[in-house]
């Protein structure tokens, strides 16, 4: 059965492993969420939160070359909400007090969740 806790908001992606992105990509349909991306690398993931809209934002710290914590400046700085999801969530603890961090692997349901969370 699929949930509808993320209707119709809009969600980018940046997740630079193929496999979890897809599955990522899933569960936020899933959940009702259209979703931007995935993008798998950082200059990617900037042109597209310079180009559209979005609601809130998934984000990998470690991407295959740097991570993502000027995506995280830059949506911080716009009021976007958004949280990451890591094997090591102690790359980015104090960084960004009051963003959630989930760790790699995960339920779908807490991501969901800590989604709506956010988008309340």
């Amino acid at each position: 059965m699929q949930s509808r806790e993320l209707a119709g908001r809009r969600i980018l992606v940046v997740e630079d492993d193929p496999i979890i992105a897809l599955d990522l990509k899933k569960i936020l349909e899933e959940a009702g969420a259209i979703v931007f991306g995935p993008a798998s690398t950082l200059d990617k993931a900037l042109r597209l939160a310079e180009d559209l809209h979005f609601d809130a934002a998934v984000l990998d710290v470690r991407l295959e070359r740097g991570d993502t914590l000027p995506l995280a400046l830059r949506l911080e700085g716009r009021r976007v909400p958004f949280l990451f999801q890591t094997s090591d969530p102690g790359i980015v603890a104090g960084l960004f007090p009051g963003v959630p961090v989930l760790r790699k692997p995960f339920p779908r349901e807490q991501l969901v969740a800590q989604l709506a969370g956010l988008l309340a």
